[in-house]
């Protein structure tokens, strides 16, 4: 299944992120294929998940290794969700590119390196 999402103004503008692009694109086929391909098959079932983790997030952060435009949202449920979401220049959209789980010890190591904070949604 397909579907869009309105990015969360709050996440643009915590993350300073520059686009104008709002909407996030989810494939879950192809998303389920890439985690099978990288060997996250037991994130799979977090999939449905994703709305709720991107609208309501524990911590956010950009990616420092990736290349343009690229955010990741993390939410604590059994466990702690990373959605990778990157900007799709060319179609002028962004994208949900991957899903896996951080370990609580890469969990910590991220918030004081700086890579992710803390969220509040509300």
């Amino acid at each position: 299944m397909k579907y869009s999402l309105q990015i969360d103004l709050k996440i643009k503008t915590d993350l300073e992120i520059v686009s104008d692009v709002e909407i996030i694109e989810v494939s879950e086929s192809n998303l389920s294929k890439h985690m099978k391909k990288r060997n996250h098959k037991d994130m799979i079932k977090y999939i449905p998940n994703i709305p709720e983790i991107l609208s309501h997030p524990n911590f956010v952060g950009k990616n420092r290794n990736g290349h343009g435009t690229s955010f990741e949202c993390i939410k604590t449920l059994e466990d702690n969700v990373l959605v990778a979401v990157k900007l799709d220049q060319k179609n002028n959209k962004f994208y949900v590119a991957s899903l896996y789980d951080v370990k609580d010890s890469k969990l910590e190591r991220m918030l004081q390196n700086g890579r992710i904070r803390k969220f509040d949604s509300t």
